[in-house]
């Protein structure tokens, strides 16, 4: 097991009371939370016989990469200006309260098209378990997914890329029939001498003349 200080460790950015802590890569991380039996050497010694404790531990991971590991007891108040570790991951946190397995959220590479079940399975047993997850891999860290990595990560990347132009297309789209929407309903509710305009005669008055 290795640490790796570089993404366990936030910073902070801003100046005076606005000040935010910035993780890096957090949302392409993989992360759960476990309880383990922790030895108590002192209760241990004053009870004459071993006890143990259970304590929420945390386990992350870096996508394609099992060398990058981070695996300790879970920070359950903010450190200064470092939130907890269930304030950084509230996701992942209420999932493993509510006794669901640990989750990455994005579409699951099972539910992708282009994956084959053996490329899922590959992939999962590197921590690999979203389209997104795959998408943020490092080209350092593309050797790890083995034969035609690189062409895995790229086509995950330009299905994303589609998916965002796709949905800002639909948006655009439901915002422009909204506003025909309520065009055509104040052109309903314009009466007909309204819409005739001033210094126009009725048809009637003309045709009396």
């Amino acid at each position: 097991m290795f640490d790796a200080p570089s993404f366990a460790e936030g910073q902070i950015v801003g100046n005076g009371d606005v000040r935010n802590v910035v993780y890096g890569q957090d949302t392409g991380l993989y992360v759960e939370f476990r309880m383990e039996d922790v030895y108590q050497e002192f209760a241990s010694e004053q009870a004459g016989k071993p006890i143990y404790e259970s304590v929420p531990f945390i386990r992350m991971y870096t996508p394609g990469d099992k060398t990058k590991v981070v695996d300790r007891a879970v920070f359950m108040k903010p450190r200064g200006d470092i939130p907890s570790d269930p304030q950084r991951f509230p996701q992942q946190w209420t999932a493993f309260q509510a006794g669901a397995q640990a989750i990455q959220s994005g579409t699951p590479l099972a539910e992708w098209p282009k994956m084959s079940t053996t490329q899922v399975r590959e992939l999962n047993a590197i921590n690999i378990y979203t389209v997104e997850a795959l998408a943020a891999v490092s080209d350092a860290a593309l050797d790890g997914l083995g034969h035609g990595g690189r062409a895995m990560r790229d086509a995950a990347q330009a299905w994303l890329d589609a998916a965002k132009d796709g949905a800002a297309l639909s948006a655009a789209l439901a915002a422009n029939a909204h506003l025909q929407e309520q065009i055509d309903a104040l052109k309903a509710s314009i009466s007909p001498d309204e819409k005739r305009g001033p210094g126009r005669p009725r048809k009637e008055l003309v045709d009396g003349e």
